[in-house]
């Protein structure tokens, strides 16, 4: 098996946040991947780590503004809520139908927050560094890495972090829902002028649903008929993810519109994605362009392709994995054969990890946000029946601080991950934590991250894999410490043993 190689950036000061609007509040450490295993970078990010394109990143919590909490849905426990439930309804209707909601100012608002961050995936904020680190990693990857096609341009540090709020993309629904209930409940407590309206001082009407299933007791009643326990239980249990996605399918089939999911691999690039390329990258640029406002000169197809479908991923099939491999892959939404919605996906050992999603404009009626978060829940379960390791759905970061950023924690049960003691904490836990400070150890126990032995670190050097001690020798007049150590740190022991780190 091929070895994991990066270069670490020593560098991360502070950039634009697009979540609070701080112009030099962000601070990141980074890494360029020139080649990554599943199985490394699973590890990374049970670390605070995660990717935009082939550069690796782990924000600097307790220096930044809006502190960034990896976050995990334990994906076979998942039960979709009445407004996620509402979500599928309405995707559901709108195949059957292909009615639209008539146009209305909140929509578009809702629409705008609804599926995605607000920051800009496409622009350096610092030109001249950009300019340097490329010409780094140009010179690192011709040694690294065989072929001068090998050699893709990186994105700064800025950059990529700014991608990753734009990453954070299915914004909620539910959390307008949340937020309007209070309202709505003291709007039913007003009464009515006389002649309008329900009683007030009679029982509520009972709904169509209620009214019919008491009928049929009655006539199961006077037959002698007596209805078991459980099956009335299980009469008003909600029904599950599956079921729920079961009744898309079906609205699929000979109704007004159809609805279909394609999944293919982006890295390497096989035939389909290769067809499809210009109709994805065309959803994309029509996207950046109305929902973030990106101008159309810095959306080009190479952008497109660094940020979205370059991956330092590997193809592996190895045992243990599904099918389809671990990788990267795109998810397509296809309307009636037209392509109105991507995910970017990684499958990894334990998980299945969402990059970035985009979709036309012309659907933002159908909160496709969310759907997709439930579709790639269901797609994962599905996964899970090949490779049972499989069985959580990360979602990138959770910002308590940023109120819109909160709704990931909205798929239960979600769990974040401590930044001290790299253990996963159930989110209602954290949350009084998070309350009181934007920075907090989320463990409550005595956990401590076990540390690196330094000579014990894995390095490349004049093309030959070796570790730290051996490689002082070679080079005894390099000043590698204080950086090897904080690489060391924030990858972890096991990643420190296994991952090769490039030195010039």
């Amino acid at each position: 098996m091929a070895n994991t190689i990066v270069e670490y950036m020593h560098e991360h000061g502070g950039y634009r946040c697009g979540y609070c609007g701080g112009s030099s509040t962000n601070f990141s450490h980074g890494m360029w991947a020139h080649s990554l295993s599943a199985q490394d970078y699973q590890d990374l990010i049970d670390r605070g780590w995660r990717r935009s394109g082939r550069y690796l990143y782990k924000p600097l919590m307790d220096k930044m503004c809006c502190p960034c909490y990896t976050i995990k849905c334990a994906a076979l426990e998942f039960k979709p809520s009445k407004s996620q439930r509402k979500v599928i309804k309405k995707m559901i209707r709108f195949l059957r139908t292909g009615e639209r909601p008539s146009c209305n100012p909140k929509l578009s608002e809702d629409a705008a927050t609804d599926e995605d961050g607000d920051a800009c995936p496409g622009t350096s904020e610092h030109p001249a560094q950009e300019k340097e680190l490329r010409k780094k990693m140009t010179e690192a990857s011709r040694i690294v890495r065989q072929g001068p096609a090998d050699a893709a341009n990186p994105k700064t540090a800025a950059e990529t972090s700014e991608s990753d709020q734009n990453s954070d993309s299915r914004t909620g629904e539910t959390e307008n829902e949340v937020h309007d209930q209070p309202a709505a409940a003291a709007s039913m407590k007003k009464h009515p002028k006389p002649g309008h309206g329900a009683d007030p001082s009679k029982p509520p009407c009972k709904k169509a649903k209620e009214l019919r299933h008491q009928q049929r007791l009655e006539r199961l009643s006077q037959t002698g008929t007596e209805v078991p326990l459980d099956d009335r239980k299980k009469s008003n249990e909600p029904k599950s993810l599956e079921e729920l996605i079961q009744e898309v399918e079906k609205a699929s089939h000979g109704c007004k519109h159809k609805l279909e999911m394609r999944y293919v691999r982006s890295s390497p690039m096989n035939p389909q994605f290769e067809q499809t390329f210009k109709e994805s990258y065309a959803v994309y640029h029509r996207y950046q362009v109305t929902i973030h406002k990106d101008p159309p000169s810095k959306l080009s197809e190479k952008q497109f392709k660094r940020f979205l479908v370059d991956s330092p991923l590997r193809e592996e099939n190895l045992p243990g994995a599904p099918e389809c491999g671990y990788g990267s892959f795109h998810e397509h939404f296809l309307l009636d054969g037209k392509i109105i919605a991507v995910g970017v996906l990684d499958i990894l050992p334990n998980c299945v990890s969402s990059v970035y999603f985009y979709y036309d404009p012309d659907y933002s009626f159908l909160s496709l946000g969310t759907y997709s978060a439930l579709r790639e829940l269901e797609f994962l379960r599905l996964v899970h029946q090949e490779s049972p390791k499989i069985d959580h759905y990360y979602m990138g970061f959770y910002i308590h601080s940023c109120d819109k950023m909160r709704y990931k924690g909205q798929y239960h049960p979600s769990f974040l991950l401590c930044p001290e003691a790299y253990t996963w904490c159930p989110i209602e836990c954290c949350r009084p934590k998070l309350e009181a400070s934007k920075y907090s150890r989320l463990d409550e126990t005595d956990a401590v991250d076990a540390p690196v032995n330094l000579p014990e670190v894995r390095i490349l050097y004049m093309q030959m894999a070796m570790r730290y001690s051996d490689y002082r020798g070679f080079a005894p007049n390099a000043n590698d410490d204080e950086e090897v150590s904080e690489y060391a740190q924030f990858v972890g022991k096991k990643c420190a043993g296994r991952i090769l780190l490039y030195r010039h």
